[in-house]
């Protein structure tokens, strides 16, 4: 049994409610996503526009570990210091605590130098994390401010 949000799985008997269900993905977007977060050397980028809940975000896919070092970058040394290794112990402490990693696919997408499209202009950022999930489209390339660029 299927629906359109994605393949069901079979119900857990054990525990009598259904399993967990994920949508259906994008195959060249995952695998775009898994050849970044593979890169060891921490400098693949690929520029993509996204189609996502409440805008278009545009900006260059990088792996999970290039944008987990440029948290730390950004928030080291500014008035968000605190944050610096935030991601990494989390991550840390869900470990600890024995949450199963899903290991299966990506769930999330990051981008460096990333812009959201708003009605007057672009807003930039020097990185963006969304759900991987929620792309409903994409393109490869990325905006720009003057469109005869």
């Amino acid at each position: 049994m299927s629906n359109s949000e994605g393949p069901a799985t079979e119900p857990d008997t054990e525990v009598g409610h259904p399993g967990i269900v994920e949508p259906v993905l994008d195959m060249d977007l995952r695998l775009l996503v898994d050849l970044m977060d593979s890169d060891e050397a921490k400098e693949a980028a690929v520029g993509v526009t996204l189609n996502v809940p409440g805008g278009i975000v545009s900006g260059n896919i990088i792996g999970r570990e290039a944008y987990l070092d440029s948290w730390d970058a950004l928030t080291r040394g500014s008035g968000m210091s605190g944050l610096s290794g935030f991601q990494r112990e989390a991550e840390r402490a869900l470990d600890r605590a024995g949450v199963p990693k899903p290991t299966d696919f990506p769930r999330w997408i990051h981008l460096r130098d990333a812009a959201v499209m708003t009605p007057n202009q672009l807003v930039r950022f020097p990185i963006w994390r969304g759900r991987l999930a929620d792309v409903s489209g994409w393109f490869l390339g990325v905006l720009r401010d003057d469109p005869k660029a």
